[in-house]
């Protein structure tokens, strides 16, 4: 690179003799979620390259904008409350699943387009308990032909979201009423919408087709390993050795591994095809980092869409498929919770389901029993 000196760009000589080139921004960006460290390769025009676009994004969030490039919210709107929100210990204190769930939730929350404006540009004060009913049933997404809500648990979620943001405005003093509170939700029913595996297929070729090979690879992860979408979606590099995936549950903490081989070798392929450019494996190609929940749910519906796949799919029916597979496959309860990682056999049980074949192995196993034991 010669004497140009560009800010966290460092210079590593390989035991080849070549030069790479790394990219570590400071820890607060990463955590963040403002930039990450990369892997930069060895061409230098490419390595400033990318530097300057993530050094820009630091000094535009420094600056007070949006990833859009607008300033910060008005003081008193709900995006700031958010913002706020987002700032406090109350928040930062949660496990880093929790964060991003209630991220997602918010920022669904604060993107939502009214009439003229966003629900972010609303004055918190002036949101009243009427508004909110009404964008509940919006954000349900309302089935014409059979007047059933189709999005109702995400409608709750950002719902409970909002409830807890303006409880804590009402307690640090930014808000007088939460237009949220004693809401009569709706419950969901038990989710129990199953992938079938040629739609997984489907959906995989589908992405990378239209150029997100990304989300082929989260849902491969996902579904091969019975994983939740957010555990795949922000699984490290040093979780893989070539020959097993180790994930440790960002829900309950739990520590799963799975043999790729000999059993998953298209999975094991596609990770080792894949460019290892950051420390997550799954990169979002067009924001150039790995996924927030909200995008790769939205990064999901999109490719559902495209592929003509039923569009009540969701990206967390991506671990149910994988687990309702192994169940008929004939995988005992512990050998399930083995993989996915559940504690309570009260929870995978429901995978394990009875029918003809499981009948069948059982009486074969009753004959088989009989002959060893001579009874």
């Amino acid at each position: 690179m010669g004497e140009i000196k560009i800010r966290y760009l460092e210079t590593r000589r390989l035991a080849d003799g070549s030069t790479a080139y790394y990219y570590h921004p400071p820890k607060p960006a990463q955590k963040a979620g403002i930039a990450l460290s990369e892997a930069l390769g060895k061409d230098p025009v490419a390595a400033a390259a990318r530097a300057e676009e993530q050094n820009k994004r630091i000094d535009d969030w420094r600056a007070g904008k949006d990833e859009g490039g607008g300033q910060r919210p008005v003081e008193g709107s709900i995006a700031w409350l958010i913002e706020k929100f987002e700032a406090s210990h109350q928040y930062k204190r949660k496990k880093p699943a929790t964060r991003a769930f209630y991220s997602g939730a918010l920022k669904a929350l604060r993107e939502y387009k009214l009439k003229s404006i966003t629900v972010g540009e609303v004055q918190a004060r002036k949101l009243s308990p009427a508004h909110v009913d009404s964008l509940y049933l919006e954000l349900q997404k309302i089935e014409p032909k059979t007047d059933e809500p189709t999005q109702l648990p995400w409608a709750n979620a950002i719902m409970r979201s909002a409830r807890r943001i303006f409880n804590l405005g009402i307690r640090w003093g930014y808000v007088t009423a939460n237009p949220f509170a004693h809401m009569e939700l709706s419950e969901a029913p038990a989710r129990e919408t199953v992938i079938p595996r040629d739609h997984v297929d489907l959906f995989c070729a589908t992405a990378i087709a239209i150029g997100r090979r990304s989300m082929a690879l989260w849902a491969r992860l996902s579904y091969e390993l019975c994983q939740r979408a957010g555990d795949a979606r922000t699984l490290r590099w040093s979780r893989y050795n070539g020959q097993k995936v180790q994930v440790k549950q960002g829900k309950t903490s739990a520590l799963v591994w799975a043999p790729l081989l000999p059993d998953l070798p298209e999975l094991k392929a596609m990770l080792d095809e894949t460019p290892r450019v950051s420390t997550i494996i799954v990169i979002d190609e067009k924001a150039k980092r790995p996924y927030t929940l909200y995008n790769l749910s939205k990064a999901f519906n999109e490719i559902r869409d495209a592929a003509g796949l039923p569009t009540e799919y969701q990206a967390r029916d991506m671990r149910r498929a994988g687990m309702d597979e192994t169940g008929d496959a004939g995988a005992s309860d512990d050998e399930l919770r083995s993989l996915s990682g559940h504690k309570d056999r009260n929870v995978v049980h429901v995978y394990v389901k009875p029918n003809r074949r499981k009948a069948a192995d059982a009486l074969a196993k009753r004959r088989a029993y009989r002959k060893r034991t001579g009874k």
